[in-house]
């Protein structure tokens, strides 16, 4: 009988750890597909690709968007938009503390820059006279 309970003790142990391990699989893969597909999705509802960062702990999901400040204007809503698509499209997800995070992007005015060639001289190796090299091999 004491055999039989420590097989059992132990299959349900493997069992329940490759169970969560599968679990946390499925967010993973989740969070990788919602990384691919979330701007192409915001691309089509507001006409504009955004910069997006994802960054995902057990039950944390943080993403990160830039938008012009064109797009955060006409589109006032963005925030619910995006839950209910991770809600819709990835049920494991929408189960995570979702935090969000819109920024506006910031322009910066480009100059042209002036490059100056700098030329570097590359120091000489100073052959050492030996007994087979002449005198004026080394001139």
């Amino acid at each position: 009988m004491k055999k039989f309970c420590k097989n059992v003790f132990w299959f349900t142990f493997w069992s329940g750890l490759s169970f969560v391990g599968f679990k946390i699989f499925k967010k993973i893969k989740a969070v990788i597909a919602l990384d691919k597909t979330l701007p192409l999705y915001l691309g089509n509802v507001t006409e504009e690709k955004p910069k997006i960062k994802v960054s995902f702990a057990f039950k944390k999901l943080t993403i990160e968007l830039e938008f012009s400040k064109g797009t955060l204007e006409k589109n006032a809503d963005l925030e619910a938009t995006i839950l209910e698509y991770i809600k819709d499209f990835y049920p494991d997800l929408g189960k995570c503390a979702v935090s969000l995070k819109i920024v506006e992007k910031e322009v910066i005015a480009e100059t042209p820059e002036k490059k100056e060639e700098v030329k570097v001289e590359k120091p000489v190796k100073e052959a050492k006279e030996n007994k087979d090299t002449k005198k004026e091999d080394l001139k």
